[in-house]
């Protein structure tokens, strides 16, 4: 089984053990290592908690803040008293409110994994419209962006300027830090003490008769005790219908992470077999299934990392944003990354 008996009655004593009492105006808060361990054991840390939360936020669970990814467990506690209460509690509400508004007969059933049917480029593409295409330039480097009376300027790299009665800032903290600086250093030394890791996903196709394995599943999670170079894999075929066509199947292994940064600098080709070794040892596809295509998507220092004091920061970024006329910050380094 996924756990032993000793853990399993490690985390049967949540229910026993009494809720953190914080000191009155002190954040509630604390890493997620701090909190899973306290409550439920270091099984459930490393088993459970560490792969499903750390391995989605591609966070180490030493450094992340729990109450700027995931509020709801300490509310739990602090409400509830215990997670499994306050699981149990979450469970009850969702059944009354299906038995107040069941689904409409002939309704598509809600799907716990949503995204738009031609992938994520479809928003940017639709906001892009709705701008005008006309009036949005896409790859071109912002050099610096000023305040001018009441107007603001931007130039880009090549030496273009364009003006504006405001300013949204919505590159990566690293990025935002140098264009920032000469607007507020406070915000700007806020934003160089947001932390980033780079991470990659590798997407490699198989004949569905070929690759042997059961596809009647969402993916895996690798547990960090395993020391394996794979964090997760998906079964993308599976999970969002419409990515493979009949008789194909399509997989998506992600690496990286804070825990290794060193398998960024490995080839495109080594990436390729590092994932394709760890889909054959660890779901099972077959030695003899060969690739139809593999891609490589890389995103250097694209995961920022919500340690511990990430709202401070980020409210010391909204509060002296707002004191700036027509100047804004957005983005998942400050909220919502996941």
């Amino acid at each position: 089984g996924l756990f032993s008996w000793p853990g399993k009655f490690r985390m049967g004593m949540d229910l026993l053990i009494p809720k953190k009492v914080w000191p009155e105006g002190e954040r509630v808060d604390e890493t997620l290592e701090s909190f899973v361990v306290r409550r439920m054991g270091r099984e459930c840390l490393d088993r459970l908690a560490e792969p499903l939360v750390g391995g989605v936020h591609a966070s180490d669970p030493k450094q992340m803040s729990l109450a700027a990814t995931f509020p709801r467990l300490l509310e739990m506690e602090q409400k509830n008293g215990s997670l499994m209460r306050g699981f149990l509690d979450a469970r009850k509400k969702v059944e009354e409110m299906r038995k107040k508004y069941p689904p409409k007969p002939g309704a598509k059933p809600r799907t716990f994994f949503t995204t738009f049917t031609g992938g994520m480029a479809e928003l940017s593409d639709a906001m892009a419209e709705q701008i005008g295409t006309e009036r949005t330039k896409v790859g071109s480097a912002v050099q610096s962006i000023a305040r001018d009376g009441e107007e603001w300027t931007v130039t880009l790299a090549d030496g273009t300027v364009i003006t504006g009665d405001a300013v949204i800032v919505a590159t990566e903290s690293f990025a935002a830090e140098p264009l920032v600086r000469t607007i507020d250093e406070d915000i700007a030394n806020a934003l160089s003490a947001i932390p980033t890791s780079s991470s990659a996903t590798v997407s490699i196709a198989f004949d569905e008769s070929e690759v042997g394995v059961d596809m009647n599943a969402f993916g895996v999670l690798c547990p960090m005790v395993e020391d394996r170079p794979l964090l997760a894999a998906t079964y993308s075929s599976t999970k969002w219908p419409g990515r493979a066509p009949a008789g194909k199947v399509l997989f998506r292994g992600f690496v990286g992470g804070p825990h290794n940064q060193a398998i960024m600098d490995r080839s495109d080709e080594e990436l390729i077999d590092t994932v394709l070794e760890q889909l054959r040892s660890i779901v099972g596809v077959s030695k003899d299934a060969k690739p139809l295509f593999a891609r490589i998507f890389r995103w250097h220092r694209g995961m920022p990392q919500y340690t511990l004091g990430h709202l401070d920061r980020v409210e010391q970024i909204e509060d002296r944003s707002a004191q700036i006329k027509g100047f804004a910050l957005a983005g998942g380094s400050y909220r919502g990354v996941g």
